[in-house]
């Protein structure tokens, strides 16, 4: 069996490149021909896994964060094969994605879990950005896209120079406090399955197929990667004091106790920044991006898992 393995070398503090050797000596007993990439920039995951789907591999295995499944899962679905398995080896800090299908610990031990591996379909999200049209592939993610103070924080995480023996949770928590103290909410116009759309005051918009994010956050505890349904939460404009005592409940779930917080569910969404002359944070899978406008369609059952 052909598989190649497309690793995040600095995930996890440097965690991957630790230990790719071994991840590969274990795969390669057990399927016999491993190959090895090592990604090199953003993209990178994303633009190998769609190659690889046309080189005649039978598995990719994607070893990183939640970001580098993100990226080999759009790269898969953007391909021409995309019923092409996909298993991965978590060495990520966050592990949000991940952790909805046990913490196997080890890079050793999400191995086994891969060596006889049960395949199931999960739905996957679709996104196109600012109108985007035409031969562009799309870009798939497979847990939560989220707008407003979320891909503001995603941002100083991902820039934040990393502290040894730091728990991700603990690292995620202190970004956010500071980035909701200093994040102004944004108008953004929003539509859900082609209903007119509808002006908010926005301090948060996540779009989820998981129920986990920002490490650890139960920001939609009620998703499910396949019921072929998004989860909608979106999060007004509220006093600091407000959006503080939130975030503590996105912790437990319990958010959805205050009356302001919606909960729809629903196949397609679009968003819009309502200043043309202004862009809108985001993050997809933990990317921090900005946008103009984007449309998300879910894709029920369009990613095959190995695990």
């Amino acid at each position: 069996m052909a598989v190649i393995l497309i690793v995040n070398p600095v995930s996890g503090g440097g965690r991957g490149a630790r230990s790719e050797n071994r991840v590969v000596d274990a795969l390669r007993r057990r399927f016999g021909t491993v190959d090895l990439y090592r990604t090199r920039a953003p993209g990178d995951a994303s633009d190998r896994a769609r190659a690889a789907a046309g080189e005649g591999y039978e598995l990719v295995v994607a070893m990183g964060g939640d970001g580098t499944i993100s990226e080999c899962v759009s790269g898969i679905l953007s391909s021409a094969r995309p019923d092409m398995p996909l298993a991965f080896v978590s060495t990520g800090r966050g592990c949000d994605f991940a952790s909805q299908f046990g913490s196997a610990g080890s890079p050793e031990a999400w191995v086994e879990r891969i060596k006889w591996p049960q395949t199931r379909k999960i739905d996957a999200g679709e996104i196109r950005f600012d109108g985007e049209i035409g031969n562009e592939p799309p870009r798939y993610f497979n847990n939560i896209a989220s707008f407003g103070v979320s891909g503001h924080i995603a941002r100083r995480v991902n820039r934040a120079r990393r502290i040894p023996f730091l728990p991700a949770r603990a690292l995620f928590f202190v970004h956010s406090l500071i980035g909701l103290a200093t994040y102004k909410p944004v108008a953004m116009r929003l539509s859900v399955e082609g209903r007119e759309a509808s002006l908010y005051e926005v301090t948060l918009a996540v779009v989820a197929n998981g129920p986990r994010f920002g490490g650890g956050m139960k920001i939609a505890p009620m998703a499910m990667t396949d019921d072929g349904l998004f989860d909608i939460v979106i999060i007004p404009a509220m006093a600091r004091w407000k959006i503080l005592l939130q975030f503590g409940r996105i912790y437990r779930g319990t958010h959805f106790r205050n009356p302001d917080v919606i909960h729809v569910r629903g196949r397609s969404m679009t968003i819009e920044c309502a200043d043309g002359m202004m862009s809108l944070s985001a993050e997809i899978d933990g990317e921090a991006i900005e946008i103009r406008s984007v449309a998300l369609n879910l894709q029920p059952a369009a990613l095959t898992l190995a695990m």
